[in-house]
């Protein structure tokens, strides 16, 4: 199945199944609670303000319809194209963060996309964890300067990890480690 506006809707509801409410800022700039859509797209704009003080702009909820279909006919054309993956998943991953088209969960589902670029490739997923996630946010700083490369090493990087971990794991089932049964 391609990848199109409802499985990107599906993923989002289900990855925010049990978070009803996210943290936004009313127009007087105090933090409110707002109630979370499920798999629809933000109808309020959702600009963070970075550590500096500054406003990070991201698509106006009144361009993100036509700005997922750009970006989803954008991903198949890719593939027709036969983007390497890992390029295809940075692009990807990077350009619907740039969109930011949910209220919350933005990213959950960006590194969901990314890991079906992967996935779909023969590859296993990119895995950000806790001591990961300076690196993965530095590279994805950088693609928001203009540079892909580090955010498309970066994933790599993440992919050659978790394939690791992946193979000392089946390596252990196969040699009867310890807590894991061997045979029926």
């Amino acid at each position: 199945m391609p990848l199109n506006g409802f499985v990107v809707k599906s993923l989002h509801a289900a990855f925010i199944e049990n978070q009803h409410f996210a943290i936004g800022l009313s127009p007087t700039g105090q933090r409110i609670p707002i109630r979370l859509n499920k798999g629809i797209y933000k109808k309020w704009p959702n600009n963070p303000r970075a550590k500096d003080g500054l406003l990070h702009q991201y698509c106006p909820p009144e361009q993100v319809d036509s700005e997922m279909d750009r970006l989803l006919d954008m991903h198949r054309s890719h593939m027709r194209d036969m983007v390497p993956p890992d390029i295809e998943a940075a692009w990807l991953h990077h350009r619907f963060i740039q969109i930011h088209p949910f209220q919350d969960g933005n990213g959950r589902v960006a590194r969901a996309l990314a890991s079906i670029v992967y996935i779909r490739a023969g590859f296993f997923p990119p895995v950000v964890t806790a001591t990961g996630k300076p690196m993965y946010i530095d590279a994805l700083e950088a693609a928001d300067r203009g540079d892909l490369k580090p955010f498309v090493r970066c994933l790599s990087g993440l992919v050659a990890e978790t394939t690791r971990q992946c193979i000392a794991f089946a390596g252990s089932l196969s040699l009867g480690g310890p807590d894991v049964p061997v045979g029926p």
